[in-house]
């Protein structure tokens, strides 16, 4: 008998690891573009958790200071504010697995959507932010970490498989040349 629930716990344990992973419909550089009512080279200036107040739901503000517009009715040094699920208030915390993460200690391409409540989601969740390494000429767009496995349907609408939508890290000016030109073309 012990044998047996040894390998209940196991499968137990097995199944609770896999809930925590998160499963998104891939998006793909022009869907991107299109869901987003801004698009910005942005840095996180500052980060504040609060409790949502349609949801109950822990979120995180991230204040982001536009360092490049690429499409959206915003200047270089305004600021617009990403709104996350997830965060720490006092001791209780929300991780939401697939949502985006924003780095603090570099730029990124930041594609963003407004909600029906006026906030600012990241579009994609996870998928939605291209951090930058590098500067100037070196500067380097690295493929977005949605902590999530990216599917698409197939012909028969069974899901497989996607790839991310920039699946390799490329040089950041390419990037934002593709990136105006999609956003000229979008409705």
């Amino acid at each position: 008998m012990p044998k047996v629930l040894g390998l209940a716990l196991l499968l137990v344990a097995a199944l609770a690891a896999s809930a925590s992973a998160a499963t998104l419909l891939a998006a793909d550089l022009a869907q991107l573009v299109r869901m987003s009512d801004f698009v910005v080279l942005a840095k996180a200036e500052s980060r504040a958790s609060r409790k949502q107040e349609s949801s109950g739901l822990i979120v995180t503000d991230v204040k982001l200071r536009v360092q490049l517009p690429l499409k959206g009715t915003v200047k270089a040094g305004e600021t617009l504010t990403a709104t996350l699920l997830g965060g720490t208030i006092g001791d209780v915390g929300l991780h939401v697995p697939g949502e985006a993460h924003i780095p603090d200690d570099r730029g990124a391409i930041v594609f963003l959507r407004r909600t029906a409540n006026g906030e600012l989601n990241v579009s994609g969740m996870g998928q939605g932010v291209l951090s930058i390494t590098g500067q100037g000429n070196a500067a380097v767009v690295m493929p977005a970490a949605p902590d999530a496995a990216l599917v698409q349907p197939d012909d028969t609408g069974k899901l497989q498989s996607a790839p991310q939508a920039v699946p390799s890290p490329q040089p950041l000016a390419t990037l934002l040349q593709r990136i105006r030109e999609l956003a000229a073309a979008a409705p």
